[in-house]
């Protein structure tokens, strides 16, 4: 059994989304003291304004398992899995009046908003396991089932016009209950499976399993699915003749498999059409409205996959690498299928009648390099590479993914207008139109340019060790050609306009007639023939940039105290701690983050510090 909480309190942001409000605007307003608002545009408003912002949220995880075993017969055993587990969040988020824009005209001069929710998932796997001698090798059966349910809901309230500010925490001092929402969902997994296993003189191996899984997520005529799969592997270090001319031979084994494996990863209940309840009331009365297209004709996704790998481990297992080759491809997958929004939805849940193909090379390695009585030094390294194909996709031209994807490319390609260049007379960024009829769209003047995959990645990791003392330092990288920079990533907003920018921004724009220049002019105008070239410059090719990397992704310090200490402390174990994370960084990609590119937030630099008791 385990059980843990956590409770944080913070001012409810970041203050990244700050970093583009316009660097001279006035943080305080003189008159009344409070945070300053030009307007009610999010870039006209003061970060101070979160000072009057208090968040309190508290998280309880408690998690129970046990294992129940009888053994029947010499060769045959019953056993039981069986596990709880339970997670409740209770926040409350407090915002004082001087949060609130003056300029909003608001009816309420405070308000609070106070969340509980909680999910209980509860797992108990039954399992037979069977085993024999046949000739020189083993026989092993596993017959079992999974039977698992979730559930979970919550609740939210909004309270507004706190008699104080100080029992804002309480929701029974609100004047006024403006908005309350509950929810609640229910999901059941359930599955039979069996496996066979051939150990053949602890050389050859050969398994297949076969599982039937039913999920409360699809339709009453699509909640089943069977799948498979089988492998074999060689383990050539118990042949003779490595085991006797290859000494630093540990381990080397050769596997396969190829198998069909299913996914249920879509929200609860998304085949049916259903109501909720309005949050807020007209005439003292709430009402209903539809919330979901339903559909119960999707069902399970799949993914065929095959895999193949060599494991090769060196003098006595101070050295171990795993190479391998794999080979996914998907189909009937599960989207959110836009419509069109007359309909009065934008999208519904549906299967993708089209194969998509992963592929890729993956290598890791470990090796003790040091291995002495006090000091010692471990590294690992691992490598992937990975490939992204539209494989099939019937009547792509025709359907609403038209100008998204493109057969024979990845699913993550950049399609966008062609960049030719900066107008020099006028400043101007001007695109390609590709079909030549005027009329500057996404239908036929949409190119591919690329694709966000990145062509590998992985990490380098080293652990040294002194005594009680551990140090890890582990290095990411990635290798990702093609991505969104800050021109067509998120607020990437026209320069000139009252936003602050990044200063590379700068380098090569356009300031006067006759100027060859590599960016368009600054501009104050928000609208006109100027705003809508550069809307198609920021969906332009223009932007795409490289995202590539070296990150210091982890750093670790630790310290174990002597077992004559901690015995002394009536204590099995004591040990404190540090964590850095996210330290620095090696790019040149133009944007934020290089590891999240286009996005707002990028990951953030933490600090950690601890200790670990154990009795």
């Amino acid at each position: 059994m385990n059980y843990s909480s956590t409770k944080m309190i913070s001012i409810g942001t970041g203050g990244f989304d700050f970093s583009w409000i316009a660097p001279n605007m006035p943080l305080v307003n003189e008159t009344t003291g409070l945070p300053y608002f030009y307007g009610t545009a999010s870039n006209a408003q003061s970060p101070l304004k979160f000072t009057y912002s208090d968040t309190e949220l508290s998280n309880f995880n408690f998690i129970g398992a046990a294992t129940l075993g009888y053994r029947i017969l010499p060769n045959l055993q019953v056993k039981l899995d069986a596990s709880f587990t339970r997670l409740d969040y209770r926040g409350v988020e407090k915002y004082r009046a001087g949060y609130l824009n003056p300029n909003s005209n608001l009816d309420y001069k405070n308000f609070a908003t106070f969340g509980n929710d909680y999910q209980h998932t509860y797992n108990i796997e039954p399992q037979l396991n069977y085993n024999t001698k046949i000739g020189k090798g083993k026989l092993t059966a596993l017959l079992g089932g999974t039977f698992q349910e979730t559930v979970a809901g919550g609740q939210v309230i909004q309270g507004r016009n706190f008699s104080s500010e100080l029992l804002m925490g309480a929701l029974a001092a609100a004047g006024t209950i403006p908005s309350y929402s509950t929810s609640y969902s229910q999901y059941k997994f359930n599955s039979v499976f069996g496996r066979l296993t051939y150990d053949f003189d602890n050389k050859y191996v050969l398994n297949g399993t076969f599982r039937r899984d039913g999920s409360s997520r699809f339709g009453p005529s699509k909640q089943f699915g069977n799948f498979w799969a089988i492998g074999g592997a060689w383990i050539a270090s118990n042949e003779n003749f490595i085991r006797d001319n290859f000494k630093f031979v540990s381990l080397a084994k050769l596997r396969s498999s190829y198998g069909l494996t299913g996914n249920d990863g879509v929200g609860n209940y998304q085949f049916m059409e259903t109501f909720a309840a309005t949050s807020e009331q007209y005439n003292y009365n709430s009402g209903l409205y539809a919330n979901r297209l339903g559909n119960p004709n999707f069902g399970w996704e799949t993914n065929r996959k095959f895999e193949v790998a060599a494991e090769l481990n060196f003098f006595n297992n101070r050295i171990t690498t795993t190479t391998a080759f794999f080979n996914n491809i998907s189909g009937n997958q599960l989207v959110s299928y836009p419509i069109a929004g007359q309909t009065g939805w934008t999208s519904y849940v549906a299967n993708l009648d089209a194969k998509i193909q992963n592929r890729g090379f993956e290598f890791e390695t470990t090796t003790t390099n040091i291995n002495g009585k006090d000091f010692k030094w471990r590294t690992s390294f691992n490598i992937t590479t990975f490939r992204n194909k539209l494989l099939k996709f019937p009547e792509l031209s025709k359907s609403t993914y038209s100008n998204t994807y493109e057969i024979g490319k990845s699913i993550n390609v950049y399609r966008r207008y062609e960049f030719v260049g900066i107008d020099p007379a006028t400043g101007t960024p001007i695109v390609k139109d590709l079909d030549g009829n005027g009329v500057f769209a996404a239908v036929g003047d949409y190119r591919s340019y690329g694709d966000s995959d990145a062509r590998f990645y992985g990490g380098l990791g080293n652990t040294f060790s002194y005594k009680g003392f551990e140090l890890d330092v582990f290095f990411q990288f990635t290798k990702r050609p093609y991505a969104n920079g800050y021109i067509n990533g998120s607020n990437a907003s026209q320069p000139g306009i009252l936003f602050n920018l990044p200063d590379f921004l700068l380098d090569g724009i356009w300031r006067q007639p006759g100027d060859i220049a590599t960016k368009p002019r600054l501009s104050s105008v928000n609208s006109g023939a100027f705003n809508q070239a550069y809307s198609r410059y920021r969906l332009s090719d223009a932007g795409i940039t490289d995202a590539s990397y070296i990150r210091l992704k982890n750093v670790s310090l630790s310290y174990t105290l002597p077992t004559s200490i901690s015995n002394k402390m009536k204590l099995s174990n004591v040990r404190v701690y540090a964590l850095g994370q996210n330290l620095w960084t090696i790019t040149n990609y133009k944007g934020y983050d290089p590891e999240t590119p286009g996005t707002t937030t990028p990951p953030m630099r933490t600090f950690t510090f601890g200790i670990g008791v154990s009795l």
